[in-house]
């Protein structure tokens, strides 16, 4: 092979490597787990292909237990249930059965739902556990949340059980229109510790989940990431906040009671910023 060619071929491999990596860049990310006990458990991923969308599946396992299977599904056969299912609520189970779809499995049931946004399909499913993304539950009228959240006493929420720095764990709730949690009263700690009871307790970051609350060294107090209330409501845990004279770079976190059994109910804690835990993120309802 002339120079000549070898540079054609070398110039074809690198074009190649250089548009695999930008598919990747814009591949969708969604949650794989198979036999997990709640969709909120999953904190595994998987890249899509291509025509590939998320899904969340229920199923009742060989005990009577309830189960979900999570990861990539095609579009195509995503549209295929869903369509089945629109049907079934139409026609009946029967009629249903009777239908030609192309040898295709009939719609899983009580629960499959699809989703087109990244890490979204772990607030799928979730009514048949006791909570609902997106359905109101406080006040008076309606109040609606982005499919990924969970509504809650006074705003949405979004619990993410992968590990991250404080930076970036507010990055990506700011990504999502949202940003770290403020916790302002003890009927919004009750409401995300419940939230966090759903998740199976194995895959909980090891030290715990963070909140938007930080040290405002010249002022001497703790104040959220809203910019608009101090931490006025605490829930400590047994030795915090540790020091009179806080680093710069302390930040509130929710403190994994599995690990650390005198955090009970999910106390608080102050860690350096840079510690890798898990995030809660907070929105305005839609």
């Amino acid at each position: 092979m002339d120079s000549g060619m070898k540079l054609v071929v070398v110039l074809m491999v690198l074009l190649h490597q250089t548009s695999a990596v930008v598919r990747r860049d814009d591949s969708l990310r969604c949650l794989e787990c198979h036999g997990a006990k709640s969709p909120l458990a999953c904190n595994q991923w998987a890249i899509c292909g291509q025509e590939e969308i998320c899904y969340t599946r229920e199923y009742t396992d060989n005990n009577g237990e309830r189960e979900f299977h999570m990861g990539c599904e095609e579009k195509t056969r995503c549209d295929l249930y869903l369509n089945a299912q629109s049907v079934l609520g139409i026609l009946g189970r029967r009629e249903v059965d009777d239908l030609d779809l192309d040898n295709e499995p009939s719609p899983p049931r009580p629960c499959y739902q699809c989703c087109t946004e990244s890490d979204c399909n772990n607030r799928l499913c979730l009514d048949s556990l006791g909570t609902q993304p997106g359905a109101g539950n406080s006040g008076t009228g309606s109040h609606t949340c982005p499919p990924t959240f969970i509504s809650g006493p006074h705003s949405c929420y979004y619990v993410a059980s992968w590990p991250l720095t404080w930076t970036k764990a507010r990055e990506d709730c700011q990504r999502r229109g949202a940003d770290l949690v403020s916790v302002n009263s003890q009927q919004e700690q009750a409401f995300i510790v419940t939230q966090l009871t759903l998740i199976n307790s194995t895959s909980y970051p090891t030290y715990g989940y963070w909140t938007g609350g930080y040290y405002v060294m010249a002022l001497a107090e703790w104040h959220w990431v809203d910019l608009t209330t101090t931490a006025s409501f605490t829930t400590w845990g047994p030795g915090q906040p540790t020091s009179p004279s806080y680093p710069y770079s302390y930040r509130i976190g929710m403190v994994n009671p599995i690990k650390y059994p005198t955090f009970s109910g999910w106390a608080w804690q102050n860690y350096i910023s840079s510690t890798a835990m898990g995030f809660i993120c907070e929105r305005s309802f839609i």
